[in-house]
């Protein structure tokens, strides 16, 4: 069985008056999850991300480097390009439409910041304890191909429909900023008329 979890939405973060190129959110609370989503997003348009240092965030792995840590904020490109970058990051890296970003994040401040003419974002934080260690992975789907999810043993996982809309083998819907609850250790075979971006969430 499929549960679509009931979003409350909350309204806009508008911009700040001092600062009119800041990204403007659309913010909705669903289960356990802060969604908040900015669409058509001019170029040098920005948001600023704070520093976590002194919040106890897990350390990345070894290879990922020091100025690292685990990232709460689920992230998905929907349309053009973001960098990120920040004075002390040796270099800015880009993040392009149909990606995630990376479960690592740098801990200090910094700045994402839209690049191409028009540009969307989608981003998913945890409600209560941001230490919570989500996993997420990116599942596409092409037009016309199935494509299998199958979950794994966690009671606690969900299907966060990114871009594009699909259903599964029983004829469940899925909508665009749609979040559903998975049951565990089940196969989802899923199709799509489009391209199609889900995020699979667990703990």
């Amino acid at each position: 069985m499929v549960e679509e979890v009931q979003g409350l939405n909350i309204g806009e973060l508008p911009a700040p008056a001092d600062q009119p190129n800041m990204i403007q959110w659309k913010v909705t609370l669903a289960g356990p999850f802060v969604i908040g989503r900015c669409s058509e997003v001019l170029p040098n348009y920005f948001s600023n991300v704070d520093d976590v240092s002194e919040k106890g965030l897990p350390p990345s792995p070894d290879g990922v480097g020091n100025e690292f840590v685990y990232n709460p904020d689920i992230g998905f490109v929907v349309q053009g390009a973001f960098e990120i970058s920040s004075s002390e990051l040796v270099e800015p890296f880009v993040v392009t439409a149909g990606e995630l970003m990376t479960m690592w994040r740098y801990k200090g401040a910094h700045v994402i910041k839209a690049l191409a003419p028009l540009n969307g974002y989608v981003c998913i934080t945890p409600r209560e304890n941001v230490n919570d260690i989500w996993n997420r992975s990116l599942v596409h789907l092409s037009a016309g191909i199935d494509s299998p999810l199958v979950s794994n043993e966690s009671l606690d996982q969900y299907v966060f429909v990114a871009k594009g809309v699909c259903t599964d083998q029983n004829g469940n819907e899925y909508s665009t900023n749609g979040i559903y609850k998975l049951d565990a250790n089940t196969t989802y075979t899923f199709s799509s008329f489009m391209s199609t971006y889900l995020i699979h969430i667990w703990k």
